[in-house]
């Protein structure tokens, strides 16, 4: 029997339409353009390497362009009034887990760190480059260094130890999965 586990995403009334309609959900890039506008080049830059370390675990299906966010507590979903909130059973080898915290750094353009000592050593390094976060070495093409140090850091986010909110990522919703 496949192992599932249980998570909750909030979707807007499209989704369960297209569900309906289509038999499953995926998520395509200009529905991430259109929702950040002006924001969406920084967005892109860390949901495409999201998606390459994605691909590398779970086979990305036809169609699928970005990944469906999924959380391991309901309260983390951020249920705005045109959402429903949606527990869903997905099947584990059909998703990925990762630490909320580490992928807002991501999202970010930031350092994850492995433990406080890792990023104070980070920071002063930033510090003596004159950058006050690390989200400025993409600001400007003279920090290719840092950039690639930050970037290097970004796969510790699917390293679950126990610190924080986990979340969950996969290629397309089914109905099946929904359990109510």
């Amino acid at each position: 029997m496949t192992e599932r586990i249980e998570l909750f995403a909030a979707q807007t009334p499209i989704v369960f339409e297209t569900l309906a309609s289509e038999g499953r959900y995926v998520v395509k890039k200009e529905f991430i353009v259109n929702k950040y506008k002006e924001s969406a080049p920084v967005m892109l830059k860390a949901y495409d390497w999201f998606v390459r370390q994605l691909e590398l675990k779970v086979p990305r299906p036809d169609g699928a362009e970005y990944p469906v966010w999924l959380y391991g507590d309901p309260g983390y979903a951020n249920v705005h009034p045109s959402q429903k909130l949606v527990r869903l059973s997905v099947p584990k080898e059909r998703l990925v887990l990762f630490d909320n915290k580490g992928w807002e750094q991501v999202l970010s353009m930031n350092y994850v760190e492995t433990d406080p000592a890792d990023l104070s050593r980070f920071e002063k390094k930033l510090d003596q480059f004159g950058l006050d976060c690390g989200f400025r070495a993409f600001e400007k093409p003279f920090y290719p260094q840092i950039r690639r140090e930050i970037e290097a850091s970004w796969p510790r986010i699917f390293d679950l130890k126990p610190k924080g909110v986990v979340r969950g990522a996969t290629w397309e919703l089914l109905p099946e999965w929904i359990l109510d």
